[in-house]
């Protein structure tokens, strides 16, 4: 928590394979909380939802807040789909269709969502949510589906 040295604090989240998996996830945690570093914030999200299965539900707390800060936010998604399962649409939907988030975060939760419930409204767009542009997010697609219940 204290370097700023990006190469150490790889290094030393790299020695976490060695500790148990709850002080694993713990530190994992408060790195993309409060980390000084912002990419190394991202990477750590990126680990922890990784981990995560819907065993870990305990921690929907913690991804559903990360959304609202940029740098964990994107595979902050990916974790709370992987906790919460088809429970993560009512949080993600008014989050894909928020235009003040970025378009990439948007089309990753999107995509999340199509891949979970089998939905086709991303059929035809780049796996990769950072290549999507704001024309090809489904909005309206998005709304029919929220309002009938997501089947």
């Amino acid at each position: 928590m204290n370097t700023t040295d990006g190469i150490e604090a790889h290094r030393l989240l790299d020695r976490l394979k060695l500790v148990g998996r709850n002080d694993r996830m713990s530190v994992l945690q408060e790195y993309a909380r409060s980390g000084p570093l912002d990419h190394v914030r991202t990477h750590t999200a990126s680990l922890l939802a990784d981990l995560v299965s819907e065993h870990d539900s305990g921690l929907s707390a913690f991804f559903e807040a990360s959304l609202a800060d940029p740098h964990p936010a994107y595979w902050s998604i990916q974790g709370i789909v992987r906790v919460l399962g088809a429970r993560s649409f009512p949080i993600l939907i008014p989050y894909a269709l928020d235009s003040a988030h970025s378009v990439e975060r948007r089309a990753k939760a999107v995509r999340e969502m199509a891949l979970l419930s089998g939905q086709t409204f991303a059929n035809g767009l780049p796996s990769d949510p950072g290549y999507w542009e704001e024309t090809d997010l489904p909005v309206s697609a998005i709304r029919e589906w929220a309002d009938a219940g997501f089947p």
